[in-house]
């Protein structure tokens, strides 16, 4: 059994066991292909306070880091820093989910001594904030944004800051034939999760054109179609069937996923979006009991045209489940807790999400062993590729829609000027050949003025071969971080300490400071309010 559809199968058979045990649920290409864009440039900010939470973080020597097991994983939960001597390649999916940070601004907020370390996905807090990130204007799919600046964290270290932009549609916007699959049994009817299902529908069912259409299947007790698909113009008949939806039953699925996307299927629209969204408490008895099915299926259906979207609801929904099911079926995931949170991800989040433009989209980065020695990426540990899956087209991977951003931070310590390189690393078939070095001695490449080479592969929604674009990545290191940057450093830096991953200096004194100096434009709010949680932290030593 594939890796990915393991760990499904093992979420799906705790979170049943569970379940069981505690009875009802609780209430409660080529190079140049890629454009590159400048950062501003700012005077840094927030040092590292007296009380700085120390954790190990010098630069481990080759002998110390060829017996770690690698970048932080749920395992380890400890950023480990890899010998470009022996892993000069970082291959990671695409992530634009979100929901670990909201999940964990819930629990801030209820400050009551419980805060779940594991549900922190650094990756989420990073891509929850938007940046100034310019889109590409000459038709490409995505601009490159790349900042090198000190390391706040590990003395004569650096932080490579990469943004991917990818195109904005605009004014295009594409029909939209959208499926919704709600949760109504009995554990639904609490305040954090029908109430804001309903809430979050009503927000999109203003925003359909008369082209769109939509529909709704609901599982409980039993799987009904409360309303067939209907064109965007019936905006009250279809809001009638939404305040109609009610919380109670069991949850027995039946057919419940399957059922949606049939009707996603029949009312499938060429070069328009079609798109099935869950919104559930993680309750995953949707008539699929045996998990390779479940992600086949949704890997399927994505295949032919018709994407997924989960929405998670509720402080005791299962996370766990809900984060592995979008990541090895080909979907994304986004929580809701509040009324504010609707407007962000149905006006904002979800509104590029649900335009896919690409697909099966990863990232590849050779590092310069010249100059470079060692390297760590923050967070994206369930992201990870295999180095020969880059090039493997039938390799699974992350989606982007219109205008939607990643942000990636990569540690790295420089190597000193003269020290000697004698790599190992021998790439398993299908690895594209090194740039910077052959045969494990440094080549003419090596010489040029980059820290190492951006790679990004993806496919057209509708296409199964990919196109690859790269990238030279510049080795001159900024006077002070931009605002963004400065942002992503304190915001990264908060994550890491929440979820308890070793392997880093910090405080969030000194996450507070970066951040307080970096909030510039924030026209949604969102970096004030990431002040005030900050503001209440830390929940527990």
């Amino acid at each position: 059994m594939p890796a990915s559809l393991t760990r499904v199968f093992m979420a799906l058979t705790l979170f049943m066991m569970a379940f069981q045990c505690q009875g009802p649920r609780r209430t409660g290409g080529s190079r140049g292909g890629i454009q590159t864009g400048t950062a501003e440039q700012v005077s840094n900010a927030g040092h590292h306070s007296a009380d700085a939470i120390s954790l190990p973080s010098r630069p481990a020597s080759a002998d110390e880091i060829g017996s770690q097991p690698g970048p932080e994983s749920p395992n380890g939960r400890t950023l480990n820093w890899r010998d470009i001597n022996k892993s000069p390649l970082s291959t990671v999916s695409i992530d634009v989910d979100t929901a670990s940070y909201a999940r964990s601004r819930l629990r801030i907020r209820k400050n009551d001594g419980y805060f779940p370390k594991d549900t922190v996905r650094p990756e989420d807090f990073l891509n929850y904030f938007p940046y100034a990130y310019a889109a590409p204007t000459d038709g490409r799919m995505v601009q490159i944004h790349q900042q090198l600046v000190a390391s706040p964290w590990t003395p004569g270290a650096q932080v490579l800051a990469i943004g991917v932009k990818a195109k904005d549609l605009g004014r295009v916007d594409p029909a939209k034939n959208l499926v919704f699959l709600v949760d109504v049994s009995g554990s639904m009817a609490a305040e954090d999760k029908l109430p804001l299902v309903k809430a979050s529908l009503i927000k999109l069912t203003d925003t359909l054109k008369p082209e769109d259409r939509m529909a709704i299947v609901t599982y409980a007790g039993y799987t009904e179609v409360v309303l067939d698909s209907t064109a965007g113009v019936e905006k009250d008949k279809i809001k009638q069937a939404i305040n109609r939806l009610g919380a109670g039953g069991g949850t027995n699925g039946g057919s419940g996923i399957s059922l949606a996307y049939d009707i996603a299927q029949k009312q499938f629209v060429a070069q328009a979006v079609n798109r099935v969204i869950l919104a559930t408490d993680g309750d995953f008895n949707l008539g699929i009991t045996n998990a390779d099915e479940l992600v086949q299926l949704i890997r399927a259906k994505a295949d032919s045209g018709i994407f997924l979207s989960i929405l998670g609801f509720g402080d005791s929904s299962n996370d766990a489940l809900m984060e592995s099911v979008a990541r090895d079926g080909n979907g994304n995931y986004f929580f809701i807790d509040t009324t504010r949170e609707i407007d962000k991800v149905f006006g904002h989040d979800l509104k590029g999400n649900i335009v896919t433009i690409a697909k099966d989209v990863k990232i590849q980065i050779e590092f310069n062993p010249r100059l470079v020695k060692t390297w760590r990426l923050i967070g994206y540990a369930e992201r990870q590729l295999q180095d020969d899956e880059f090039n493997k087209d039938e390799k699974d991977a992350g989606d982007l829609g219109s205008g939607q951003s990643v942000t990636y931070l990569y540690e790295i310590t420089p190597r000193p000027e003269g020290e000697p390189f004698v790599g190992s690393y021998q790439p398993a078939a299908g690895v594209d050949p090194l740039i910077y070095q052959t045969e494990g001695a440094l080549n003419a490449a090596a010489d040029r003025t980059e820290i190492g080479t951006f790679k990004l592969r993806y496919k057209t929604p509708e296409g199964a071969l990919s196109e690859k674009l790269d990238e030279p990545l510049g080795s001159a290191l900024a006077v002070s971080p931009s605002l963004d940057v400065q942002w992503q450093l304190a915001v990264a830096e908060t994550a890491v300490l929440l979820g308890g991953i070793q392997g880093l200096t910090g405080s969030y004194d000194a996450a507070r400071a970066r951040a307080t100096a970096a909030v510039g434009d924030d026209p949604l709010g969102l970096r004030q309010e990431f002040l005030e949680l900050l503001n209440v932290l830390p929940l527990q030593k």
